[in-house]
């Protein structure tokens, strides 16, 4: 039988600065860029991920053959980001697709606080940065094992608007309702004392 259900992901989507404030997306002799925060917003169907980061430079001078020596800072470039982000179902979890990300900066290119190789080098690195995040935190509906008979399966998934900015998923699927699996269910509830038992 067809079915349709609500996940509210409010709770990951608050999770989710936790999970990345902090982290070195790159970190080499002459570039460091350091992710310091990652929010998820919704406005109706639309799902985006807001980052902010730091972009320092360094001295980085040649002590040897394949040596180098990080010196002290050259610029530091802050600057914010929003991905949009698609949403995709794969073997019953959900999992988020991070897409296209626009990449701006506190300081003007042609200052060249930073160049626009740089720039979009650290672009992609945070787009791969924010894959690998949400990519390896998929969100897999699971079902108490007794209550797991009609063995539901997810279909398709669209972003929804929960409340003002709340992440939520709107799942198509099916579950089983043969005899068998009603009357598995309606043993269990027994059991449980939720339905009289058997005259």
């Amino acid at each position: 039988m067809a079915v349709k259900a609500l996940r509210d992901l409010q709770e990951f989507q608050q999770n989710l600065q936790a999970m990345t404030s902090g982290l070195f997306v790159l970190d080499n002799c002459g570039l460091q860029v350091e992710l310091k925060d990652l929010q998820a917003s919704t406005i109706g169907s639309a799902l985006t991920l807001d980052s902010a980061a730091v972009i320092r430079m360094f001295i980085c001078e040649r002590t040897g053959d394949a040596r180098f020596t990080r010196g002290d800072v050259t610029r530091e470039l802050p600057s914010t980001g929003t991905a949009t982000v698609g949403v995709e179902i794969h073997d019953n979890c959900i999992r988020f697709d991070p897409q296209t990300l626009d990449l701006r900066t506190a300081e003007q290119i042609g200052e060249r606080f930073a160049s626009a190789e740089t720039l979009e080098e650290v672009n992609e690195l945070i787009l791969s940065a924010m894959d690998l995040v949400v990519r390896e935190n998929p969100i897999c509906p699971k079902l108490p094992e007794e209550l797991s008979a009609p063995d539901p399966v997810c279909s398709a998934a669209g972003i929804t608007e929960i409340g003002s900015g709340g992440v939520g998923v709107a799942l198509d699927g099916w579950i089983d309702v043969s005899v068998s699996t009603i009357l598995d269910l309606l043993a269990f509830l027994q059991e449980e004392g939720m339905l009289p038992p058997e005259p």
